[in-house]
């Protein structure tokens, strides 16, 4: 009996302990370079739209890093429980605290699901923080979220083979645009190949967390797998109903909200162009405007302007077409550099270099890059997202 009532105790005591532990959070870079312009933000997902958007969601918390790579937040007043949380890595010489870099497995960020009592610690490098994470302390949902970035790894890694097959072509070739097409055509092969999107279907529905399994979600495509989403909200109702995430993902799939959806009024902006002069969406009433967001260091957005962009503007723009581009950088030479080795100086381009803190990108809502929406004469958004073959077709049907 004494040997049971020891017992007891000592399951209580280890028990309290747990849950009275502090707040942390810690990291170590393993390939960190001292001198390295490097900083690590802790971001606060408060709604689902802000998974991936730049400066929109709060930063609650960053960490300089050591000589030795290493980083730590520690902060439990700015810690909310059950609650989405990113951990940005970010050259603060280039771009802001919330920029994201999606390009195969470079990726510059990672989510956690984190409590106030949290106690997690992880290994990981400074251009592929999500796929090379090691966690050496943490809970199982931490150990969860980690193996839903190894069901996407496959599919990333012939992304990388990829790209690095695009950027080693020479733009000065005449075979040059028909090789980039090809290359997007083996990109989306390769996501049928890999099972790509059917995996994240499968371990959202039989992953045991179900704040987990609504992360996965959010990287489904809504339109393709709209009976898979049906059915996962109907969980989430059952076993997260008090949860905000349940909450927005129910308004998302019943269509509450219409802004920025077609049919919907552009949002209105004002920017300063590449020559310092203010101009407005409203400047453009009467015309077809495609607003295009991009940025000098995203090579996919430097291919679709170059590649399908600059060619629908010059066979449009006698017939009420015309483009206006909205750059997230923050460093404006290499925006101007950009512009003018691309050759795609020939329509509008503005930013004020903001980054993903800038309003407009975040009255937008542009959570990746490229990203644009085609605005009517009269203001409307007809059209959302469409890139390359899709948006030719789409401006060759629309506009005669």
């Amino acid at each position: 009996m004494k040997t049971l009532t020891f017992l007891i105790c000592s399951i209580l005591a280890i028990s309290i302990q747990a849950s009275s532990q502090p707040f942390s959070l810690k990291g170590r870079f393993t390939d960190y370079k001292v001198g390295a312009a490097i900083k690590v933000f802790l971001l606060k997902i408060d709604h689902l739209d802000q998974l991936f958007l730049g400066n929109i969601m709060t930063v609650v918390d960053s960490s300089t890093v050591d000589k030795k790579g290493n980083f730590s937040f520690s902060n439990v007043a700015v810690i909310e429980d059950n609650t989405f949380y990113r951990v940005n890595v970010v050259d603060t010489e280039q771009v802001g605290p919330g920029a994201i870099m999606m390009v195969g497995t470079h990726e510059n960020f990672t989510f956690f699901l984190l409590n106030r009592h949290s106690q997690i610690a992880f290994l990981t490098n400074t251009e592929q923080v999500g796929v090379q994470l090691n966690l050496t302390k943490s809970d199982k949902v931490q150990h969860l979220i980690r193996q839903f970035a190894v069901i996407r790894k496959p599919c990333n890694e012939q992304v990388d083979v990829l790209v690095k097959r695009r950027n080693a072509l020479n733009q000065d070739a005449p075979y040059y645009k028909d090789s980039v097409k090809a290359i997007f055509t083996e990109m989306e092969k390769a996501e049928v190949a890999t099972r790509f999107y059917d995996n994240i279907r499968d371990f959202a529905d039989t992953v045991s967390n179900p704040y987990v399994s609504l992360l996965a979600m959010q990287y489904l495509p809504a339109n393709d797998y709209h009976e898979a989403h049906m059915a996962m909200n109907e969980r989430y109702q059952q076993q997260i109903p008090s949860s905000k995430y349940a909450e927005q993902y129910n308004a998302i799939l019943k269509g509450e909200t219409t802004y920025l959806k077609p049919g919907s009024k552009a949002p209105e902006f004002r920017m300063p162009d590449n020559n310092t002069k203010m101009v407005a969406l409203s400047d453009f009433e009467g015309k077809y405007v495609l607003v295009d967001f991009w940025a000098s260091w995203c090579p996919p957005c430097r291919v679709e302007n170059v590649m399908y962009i600059k060619p629908l503007y010059n066979n449009y723009k006698d017939k009420g077409f015309t483009v206006v581009s909205i750059s997230q950088d923050v460093n404006k030479a290499n925006w101007l550099t950009a512009i003018n080795n691309d050759e795609v100086n020939i329509w509008h381009h503005l930013s004020d270099l903001k980054g993903q803190a800038s309003k407009t990108v975040n009255d937008y809502k542009v959570t990746e890059l490229p990203y644009n929406y085609l605005v009517d004469p009269g203001g409307i958004i007809i059209a959302q997202n469409l890139r390359g073959p899709e948006l030719e077709a789409f401006i060759k049907k629309t506009i005669k």
